[in-house]
């Protein structure tokens, strides 16, 4: 059952992240003054993306197991 919760929290963050970089991209073009704040964003998300794969990664290695 654990299992199963890390792999939709990661799927969870990697959906939101890919959006919100999406959309930070977005208002990255229409305001200049934003890019030090969009940038640190940016270094956030991708960031949580890669703890979505290590969750998603971590819960599938271990889905094998019984405890």
């Amino acid at each position: 059952m654990a299992n199963q919760t890390l792999i939709r929290g990661g799927i969870l963050l990697i959906f939101f992240g890919g959006l919100t970089i999406l959309i930070g991209g977005l208002s990255e073009m229409l305001a200049d003054y934003l890019s030090v704040t969009i940038r640190l964003l940016h270094l956030l998300l991708w960031i949580a993306i890669f703890v979505g794969i290590t969750l998603i990664l971590v819960g599938a290695k271990s889905k094998g197991r019984q405890y």
